[in-house]
Parts: C-alpha cells; sequence; structure tokens
C-alpha cells in the first residue's frame, strides 16, 4: 500500500510536493502554506538532510519535523540521515523520538521535538 492509499481520507489536508527537498520547501514557503507537519523522506547524504532540517525549521518554525530511514539500514544507504539529524539537534537545542517499524524491528522513523 503506497503513501496516497494510505492518506486518502486526509487528501483534503495534505499538500505533496515532489522535488528535491531544498526546492520544495522554498517554493512552499513562497505559496504561503503554513504546514502543521513537514515529513522529509529525500536524499539521505549528510549535507542534504542537515540543509533540509535548516530550511524547513528557518521557513516553517512552528512545523512539526519528521522523516523517514533514520536508522541503521544499509540497504537503502542511509548512514548519513541519523549523524545528520543529530547534527541538526545540536545546533538547535532540540531532541529527537524514534518509532521503532514493526516489520524491520529497528529505528526507522523520527520526529523532531522543539
Amino acid at each position: 500500500m503506497n503513501f496516497f492509499h494510505r492518506t486518502w481520507e486526509f487528501r483534503d489536508r495534505i499538500t505533496v510536493i515532489r522535488q528535491p527537498s531544498s526546492k520544495g520547501v522554498v517554493e512552499a514557503y513562497f505559496e504561503g502554506l503554513k504546514p502543521d507537519l513537514i515529513y522529509l523522506d529525500g536524499c539521505h547524504k549528510h549535507d542534504c538532510v542537515l540543509l533540509d532540517l535548516l530550511l524547513c525549521d528557518k521557513c516553517f518554525p512552528d512545523a512539526q519535523l519528521c522523516g523517514d530511514d533514520y536508522g541503521d539500514m544499509p540497504k537503502w544507504d542511509c548512514a548519513s540521515t541519523k549523524p545528520a539529524v543529530l547534527d541538526f539537534l545540536k545546533i538547535n537545542d532540540y531532541n529527537v523520538e524514534t518509532f521503532i517499524h514493526p516489520k524491520h524491528g529497528r529505528e526507522r522513523c523520527f520526529g523532531v521535538i522543539k
């Protein structure tokens, strides 16, 4: 089941932006969107993840930030995601909450606690 099937009943409250995160965040900002929650699932490189989080926090300071591919998942080359999130937390003195994926039994998603 994909994202659209899982969220269909909320379609009137969800805006999906399919493009590189930094470009999408800036576009959403200039469009005047006011998201309550931003879910990141993009580039896994350290610099990309850190930039995405910094931009989201700057453009939408009231939005909750969360994302995917946080834990140790070598199959998807996500080794840089967790360190980037941890660096973002240090910069802003935020905390993180992680969620264990029931199928994989390991950290998979994260939520930033502001």
